[in-house]
């Protein structure tokens, strides 16, 4: 029993070992997990610390401002590049773009050039600012040339030193290579009214054109007669009411006038005198206004039929509010003398019928159609055209004349085919 008993003491010492040592454990367990927990909280705050020093390396990124700065520095370099070569300015007088080479000045890098001055010398007459490169276009884009009427085309004559181009008249616009396109696509002509046509008396170095009357003060009428002369009474009375409305008058004979004849004047007359085999339809394609007398060519003219004549002289005005009809009413006398009568014809289809035969007013001695009418057979008007048949036989002695009611319906025939 004893000896069971002291077994116990054993027991419990071996317990208390167990418990020391447990405790030991536990205490070094415990070291063991401070340990543990210091050097997590040393790995910790190392690695804050490694990461403050990143941090700190990061804000080294401040280095890349120093870089900037070094940048800015290169902006340094541009402005030592401003210091380079010198700039050359020239005076630029006229103040057209272009400098004068005799007037030049090196203004160096970064600084302001003078007033008044262009970095270029090429201007060939700095005291004229209608003289530079490209000035005449037409002529050249690059010649140095003088355009004082500024057409497009440069004086044929220029100062010394600047480049001739093809303008004979450089003081005036309408004068130029092709002014006058009717006449020439490329000659050096003077068109002042702008009709197509050169004026046939210009200055001197102008080539003359067609145009009688350029200046637009003295209108032009060509006359074609028998003769090319005014010595016949009924061409006297077409004469002197042309010169009434004050048209120059050009004569030409029906055996020598061409179509040509008919280039840049106002108006062609055709006068009865003139012989209907000689002068046919010479005039058909005229460009003119045209009043054809001669009734026995309205149909070479493309007008009308050739017209039937007839010895009464007095016409009936079919409508006097019509400018055509000048003024006149009712029935009037148009030509007088042995020999004297109408031409005449049905009304044309498309015309303005003016005056028919007195007692026969359906036969229509004067008609008119406008610029681009269809006229007989599908001909086609060049301009105006107006049919007046006043008949007049020619004997040996000519006696026939116009009355003064037929140069009114002359003139007023003329009137509205020059545009009146």
């Amino acid at each position: 029993m004893q000896s069971g008993g002291a077994d116990c003491p054993a027991a419990a010492s071996e317990g208390a070992t167990d418990s020391s040592a447990e405790t030991e454990a536990s205490a070094s367990a415990s070291e063991s997990n401070s340990a543990s927990d210091s050097a997590t909280a040393s790995d910790s705050a190392n690695s804050a610390s490694a990461s403050d020093s990143s941090t700190d390396t990061d804000s080294g990124t401040d280095t890349d401002s120093a870089s900037d700065s070094n940048t800015d520095s290169d902006s340094n370099t541009d402005s030592d590049s401003d210091s380079g070569e010198p700039t050359t300015y020239c005076d630029d007088a006229d103040d057209d773009g272009f400098g004068d080479a005799d007037n030049c000045v090196d203004v160096p890098a970064g600084e302001d050039p003078p007033d008044g001055t262009v970095p270029n010398d090429d201007d060939c007459d700095d005291g004229n600012e209608d003289t530079f490169p490209g000035a005449a276009e037409n002529d050249s884009k690059d010649a140095c040339m003088q355009d004082e009427d500024d057409d497009g085309w440069g004086d044929d004559d220029p100062p010394d030193g600047v480049d001739p181009g093809s303008d004979c008249d450089d003081a005036d616009v309408a004068t130029f290579p092709g002014a006058a396109e009717l006449d020439s696509a490329t000659e050096c002509m003077q068109d002042e009214d702008d009709d197509g046509w050169g004026d046939d008396t210009p200055a001197d170095g102008v080539t003359p054109g067609s145009d009688c009357s350029d200046d637009g003060v003295d209108p032009c009428a060509v006359l074609i007669t028998q003769d090319g002369t005014n010595s016949n009474p009924y061409d006297q009375g077409l004469t002197a009411a042309l010169e009434l409305d004050g048209f120059e008058v050009l004569n030409f004979a029906d055996t020598d006038v061409v179509l040509e004849d008919g280039n840049g004047v106002d108006v062609v007359i055709i006068s009865e005198t003139s012989l209907s085999t000689e002068i046919a339809g010479t005039m058909q394609d005229t460009p003119a206004p045209v009043v054809c007398l001669e009734g026995l060519v309205w149909d070479d003219m493309g007008m009308a039929p050739a017209g039937e004549e007839t010895t009464i002289d007095d016409v009936t005005i079919l409508d006097d509010a019509d400018p055509l009809a000048g003024g006149l009413s009712g029935d009037v006398t148009v030509i007088a003398g042995v020999g004297a009568g109408l031409f005449s014809v049905p009304a044309p289809a498309g015309a303005t019928v003016v005056a028919g035969v007195s007692g026969s007013p359906d036969d229509i001695v004067e008609f008119a159609f406008e610029a681009g009418a269809t006229m007989l057979d599908g001909f086609v008007a060049p301009n105006r055209r107006v049919g007046l048949g006043y008949d007049a036989d020619q004997g040996p002695n000519p006696v026939v004349t116009i009355t003064p009611d037929g140069v009114a319906l002359f003139r007023a025939a003329v009137a509205w085919a020059t545009g009146g």
